[in-house]
């Protein structure tokens, strides 16, 4: 996985963002637990993104296959329900106000249509 030296620029980012903030006038008025709860927001935040630059390294690197049902049917890869996948939202409201799901859902191509 060597290689992707930008892989991680978001994970670098957020890093500094955690260091800026630490020199902070802000920072340094809290009290010893209120700055314990900030950095572990902060650092949950830079875990987050370094795990899911990670994940995206390794989709980038890994081999794809076709995977095809008992039927003969195609799976198509995964599409997202929204146009951005973070922050995730298993809940979106219409109009009406009534909750609808909006996970990521597959989709099968029968065999007529290769």
């Amino acid at each position: 996985m060597r290689g992707h030296e930008d892989a991680f620029d978001s994970s670098r980012s957020a890093f500094a963002e955690v260091v800026d903030w630490l020199e902070t006038d802000k920072a340094a008025g809290l009290t010893h637990a209120e700055l314990e709860d900030q950095l572990g927001e902060r650092g949950r935040e830079l875990l987050r993104r370094m795990y899911q630059d990670h994940l995206a390294l390794r989709a980038h690197e890994e081999a794809r296959v076709e995977v095809t049902t008992p039927r003969g049917w195609r799976m198509a890869p995964w599409r997202k329900a929204t146009p951005d996948p973070w922050p995730p939202s298993s809940v979106s409201s219409r109009s009406s106000g009534s909750p609808t799901a909006t996970a990521a859902m597959p989709t099968c191509i029968p065999p007529t249509a290769r």
